[in-house]
């Protein structure tokens, strides 16, 4: 049985949008001030609400929270709680919550990407198997967790067959990274508990993009609003740095390429929503790396609209209630960048020291609560620092600048 936990606002007969979990970062002020605008009372429904609190996301803006375990089998409680409430749109903002947010929206039927759509995107053996034969293929296998070495030769990308966000995802050179990533890799499991199979891909080269595409509800069709170049440092880490927006200028983006994005979201059948979809740019054309049914994750949305005037967390939160209005590009007017503050070594942070200066115009740092003594390592994400300047190159140079101007202070565990 749902706990109602707080409860405030407008009408209780109002309709209403219900949210099935918040994201931890990045877009949740922005879709819940979203929903606000449109007029609707906002329900969260999760399985915790004090990891929010916990995490200094304001609830504030939120007119109930319903405690409900959020697990792909407990649909039917939510769905009706969502049908006791008027709810006129269920938006998932996470990844982990996108299959139960779309099962709740089939049963009620509302707007939004169908559960096939998204375990399409969320399985990346079904994924690789839905996409064959557009763009430039990329091999896969799946394996076993006592496999003793790459099947398809080094570099090589290992990876649970569930999930997003890179999470659990590694790139191996050799024998011993190879073993090491199938042990971290086959610790991931489902929402019912059970490990989830593992698979092996080539690793693709190439520059590295996402796409930022909405659906447009009048014309039927996928509108790609740009891509972001994400900065990878080289080899032996190649962990992600930092992402520009625009990442190619509109008018350079290659015909062909929003011809297989476009391709690929067919193939999986996914409409009615944003997507985010990661790609590399090679010789022999776009290669997938993954879709995701949703928007960007961080502040990449945000400069997205800076840049373009697109708003892709409303278009996002509009198409969830039948709400969305066209997608109007207009001519970049400018340029933004984020890039992350990380550790230059491994070791106990005992402090963050900020640049002892006032932030320019066009430059916003944002942090997060850091315990004392923290264990870090170079991959670490203590902060990131937000740019925008009129060109890439002047966003990318001031974003780089201003988090190299942050000084580490290490010391004994």
């Amino acid at each position: 049985m749902a706990a109602v936990i707080g409860e405030h606002g407008t009408t209780s007969s109002s309709s209403a949008i219900a949210f099935i979990e918040l994201a931890m970062t990045g877009a949740t002020p922005y879709a819940l001030d979203a929903a606000r605008s449109l007029g609707h009372r906002i329900v969260l429904v999760t399985s915790n609400p004090a990891k929010y609190v916990a995490a200094g996301i304001d609830l504030a803006k939120v007119d109930e929270v319903l405690e409900i375990e959020t697990d792909d089998y407990n649909a039917e409680e939510i769905a009706e709680a969502c049908r006791c409430r008027r709810v006129l749109g269920v938006i998932a903002l996470d990844d982990h919550s996108q299959q139960i947010a779309a099962t709740v929206r089939e049963m009620l039927h509302l707007p939004g990407a169908t559960p096939r759509a998204i375990d399409l995107c969320q399985d990346k053996r079904q994924t690789r198997l839905a996409v064959t034969g557009i763009g430039r293929e990329v091999g896969f296998v799946e394996v076993e967790p006592s496999t003793s070495e790459s099947p398809l030769g080094y570099p090589a990308i290992v990876k649970p067959s569930t999930g997003s966000s890179s999470l659990g995802v590694y790139i191996c050179d050799d024998d011993d990274s190879f073993r090491s990533a199938l042990l971290n890799a086959s610790r991931s499991v489902n929402s019912t508990g059970s490990a989830v199979p593992i698979i092996v891909e080539e690793a693709v080269e190439g520059p590295e993009f996402s796409a930022e595409l909405a659906w447009e509800t009048s014309t039927q069709r996928w509108i790609l609003v740009g891509l972001t170049q994400t900065h990878i440092s080289p080899a032996p880490h190649r962990r992600e740095l930092g992402v520009v927006f625009p990442g190619m200028p509109g008018n350079q983006i290659a015909p062909e390429i929003e011809e297989v994005l476009q391709r690929w979201l067919r193939a999986v059948g996914l409409e009615g929503t944003v997507a985010h979809v990661e790609l590399r740019l090679t010789p022999n054309g776009p290669a997938l790396i993954e879709i995701n049914p949703r928007v960007a994750g961080g502040d990449i949305p945000r400069i997205v609209q800076h840049s373009t005037g697109v708003d892709l967390v409303s278009h996002y939160v509009g198409l969830h209630c039948g709400q969305s209005a066209d997608v109007v590009l207009g001519p970049v007017e400018d340029a933004g960048s984020i890039w992350f503050i990380s550790p230059k070594e491994e070791g106990v942070l005992v402090s963050l020291e900020q640049p002892d200066r006032p932030w320019p115009d066009g430059v916003d740092v944002v942090y997060r609560p850091l315990p004392p003594k923290m264990s870090v390592t170079k991959q670490s994400r203590l902060a990131y620092v937000v740019a925008t300047a009129p060109t890439p190159e002047q966003a990318l140079n001031l974003a780089v600048g201003h988090a190299d101007a942050h000084r580490f202070e290490m010391g004994a565990s």
